[in-house]
């Protein structure tokens, strides 16, 4: 993807989200499907797609909600990344690197999760090439997608009645601003998440690149879409 294409957003400032106007993963009847739907978005910034385009936003839900809801899950099952990539993206994706962080539920700032700092500084000097990240951390999953120095996160959650969002970043520091003091901000959550995480709170972060001998076949929920296991499902 050719961050020139996020350009034409030069008039906001850095960190501003810019809303999908067809909805969130909600409006596409994929109520827990944010994992899922995190990996599409990497396999279609990573393939070239740009996420100004609304349609690709659009087809980005319309593909990932459509694969969950494939998987035969219970109702609002939520999958593990490792589950999504052998069920469901292992041919449009290649993962290099897993992580798990983890930070104890002390009344401290979300700037006490520095195993997480750690780990993005660690991944951002090893993969110096595009790169995506998926990062779930107290049932809420993210996709991150760079091209070495820049960073545009996807969010397929939404906010405030809005629907689903990517926000640009022009350096690794304001995409930890964004993760620890925004989206994951521990100090925002009830003591009902603290709990459910059994005294800390895990996150979990997969590293991939695009699988360059993917070719989609189609660009529809047609379920010739997906792998043979899926269809045989």
């Amino acid at each position: 993807m050719d961050f020139s294409e996020v350009d034409q957003f030069k008039d906001l400032k850095e960190g501003i989200k810019v809303f999908h106007e067809g909805g969130s993963q909600y409006t596409f009847g994929g109520v827990s499907a944010c994992t899922i739907i995190a990996s599409q978005a990497l396999s279609s910034f990573l393939q070239g797609k740009c996420p100004s385009d609304q349609a690709v936003i659009a087809e980005i839900l319309d593909l990932g909600a459509a694969k969950y809801n494939s998987l035969g899950q219970q109702k609002e099952e939520q999958f593990s990344f490792d589950q999504v990539y052998e069920r469901v993206m292992k041919d449009e994706l290649i993962k290099k690197d897993s992580y798990t962080c983890a930070r104890t539920t002390s009344p401290t700032s979300m700037h006490g999760l520095l195993s997480l700092s750690n780990t993005l500084k660690e991944i951002h000097e090893k993969y110096t090439e595009r790169k995506g990240m998926v990062i779930t951390c107290i049932g809420v999953t993210v996709s991150i997608y760079s091209d070495g120095n820049r960073y545009l996160v996807f969010d397929s959650h939404g906010e405030y009645g809005k629907g689903a969002y990517f926000v640009y970043f022009a350096s690794l520091s304001g995409l930890e601003n964004y993760l620890l003091n925004d989206r994951y901000n521990m100090d925002q959550q009830t003591e009902r998440d603290f709990s459910a995480s059994f005294g800390f709170v895990q996150v979990d972060l997969s590293v991939v690149t695009a699988n360059p001998y993917f070719v989609p076949k189609l660009t529809s929920r047609k379920l010739d879409y997906f792998p043979q296991e899926i269809q045989n499902l």
